[in-house]
This record gives C-alpha cells, structure tokens and sequence, in this order.
C-alpha cells in the first residue's frame, strides 16, 4: 500500500498528468456490462485518474472498483474487488474485440461475466484458445479477431497476463489489484505494443457500427 501511495503522490506532483480523486462523469463515458466494469454487477467506482500520454498518445490510468454480491445465500455481505485499469486512445474505431490471458481469466473467476458491452453488438468467442496460458478472443466480428490473433498480440497478451478490449476509437487493459501508478503505466506501454503489432490490414477494416 505504502508504494500506491507514494506512487500517486509522485503522478499528482508530475504536471505531465491530470488528476482526479473520483470521476463519475469519466466512469460514464464506458458501458457498464463489459470488461472490466462488468465485473461489478452492482456497481463500479474510479478512483485516482490520471489523464496523459504515454508515448505521445492520450491516456488514463486508474483504479477501478468493483461491488460483487459476497455470496450466494440471502443477505450475504458485498464485497468489493479491485483492478487497474490502462486506456489508450487509437487512431480510429475498431470492431469491438476483447482479449484476456486464459489464466489470468481463470484467476479472477469472472468468465462468466460479459466482456464486451450489449451495445456493441452480437460476440462470439473465437474458436481455440488453447489451455488455461492461452489466451480466450471474443468480437462482434470473429475475422477481425483472427486477423488480430497473431504469434505476437497473443504472447504479449499472455505473458502480460492482462485483458483487453477494444471500445470503439480505444483499448481497455486491465489487471487485478490497486497497483503502483508506474506498473499501472507499464500496462499502457505494453496495450500500445500490442497496437502497434497489429496487421496492416486492421486499419483498413471497415468502421463498425454501433
């Protein structure tokens, strides 16, 4: 905890980064029912947001709670999870396409949780997969996620053990645990890797609609 702290203390001071304790009005922009923020079926909060670049592209970082109903008999006591959360921005809209490492989704236990939001559509998860090291692939557009699913964006994906989802013009990466603000940028660093080994074609796939 001692490094959360001294992390946000040192992100606060540095003027490259916009702060807010909670942000509401941010927490809005994204739909409720798909990862990670699906993953608090009674309700999310953010906290600490810091809004900047890492590599010359925006981005935001924070954390991210999640109220969960504490257990299956009646009156049982919530409880609260937490994750950290990267999003980048990407130059232009993709087909909504959510990847997690497999055992990184087995830790968290919330396979059965909606990755990507109602609103983007109809998903499918893609077929493979692999093991609990692989990595699981759901899109609204099956082919966009197989053109995706190269050697590199899967062992990025896996050895990371993070998930990700595209949100029409930008990348989720989450990760369990209220991390240093530093790790947490690590995160961006690794989503925009990921980006940036896309295939060419990516760019040129047709806007989805939403």
């Amino acid at each position: 905890m001692f490094r959360v702290r001294k992390s946000i203390k040192r992100f606060r001071d540095d003027p490259a980064w916009v702060y807010h304790r909670t942000a509401p009005k941010y927490l809005a922009s994204f739909e409720q029912d798909g990862y990670p923020f699906s993953l608090g079926p009674r309700g999310n909060v953010i906290r600490h947001l810091f809004q900047g670049a890492v590599q010359g592209r925006p981005t935001s970082l924070f954390h991210h709670t999640a109220r969960t109903p504490g257990g299956a008999s009646p009156g049982a006591s919530e409880a609260w999870d937490s994750y950290s959360v990267a999003v980048v921005t990407l130059p232009r809209p993709l087909p909504a396409t959510a990847f997690t490492s497999g055992s990184f989704l087995h830790e968290t236990r919330k396979g059965q949780r909606r990755a990507i939001p109602a609103s983007a559509g109809i998903y499918r998860d893609c077929p493979g997969g692999g093991p609990l090291d692989a990595v699981r692939r759901q899109s609204v557009d099956v082919d966009f996620a197989v053109l995706l699913d190269t050697k590199e964006v899967h062992t990025l994906t896996r050895e990371a053990r993070i998930g990700w989802r595209i949100d029409g013009d930008r990348i989720i990466g989450w990760s369990t645990g209220h991390k240093p603000f530093d790790e947490i940028q690590g995160m961006a660093d690794t989503l925009i890797s990921i980006v940036d080994v896309f295939p060419a074609r990516a760019w040129q796939w047709p806007t989805p609609t939403r």
